[in-house]
């Protein structure tokens, strides 16, 4: 199973572009289970977070289904496999935050 997560997240990624970044998240859902995809996001005040099961070579397929855009990652961090994992149970946690 290969995991790959994007974040979008303060201090790195500004408020008004997270807002960008959260609003097309709603809409895309269809999109992304017509093409074989289940992307889980998390949103909160300080950061965007994007997971979903797949090759780090599925990064730009997804970020066009969901923005439109594969351009998007290129001001996220990238992670893959466990340290998407592990990620994702910090923040879960609070551990990653102010």
């Amino acid at each position: 199973l290969r995991l790959t997560g994007l974040s979008f997240a303060h201090p790195d990624v500004d408020a008004s572009r997270r807002a960008q970044l959260s609003g097309p998240l709603d809409r895309a859902g269809p999109r992304l289970r017509a093409a074989g995809h289940d992307l889980f996001a998390l949103t909160t005040c300080l950061r965007v977070e994007l997971m979903w099961i797949g090759e780090a070579g599925s990064v730009p397929d997804v970020l066009k289904l969901v923005y439109g855009d594969s351009e998007v990652a290129g001001h996220g961090t990238l992670r893959h496999d466990d340290a998407a994992f592990r990620h994702l149970c910090r923040v879960a946690a609070g551990l990653d935050s102010p």
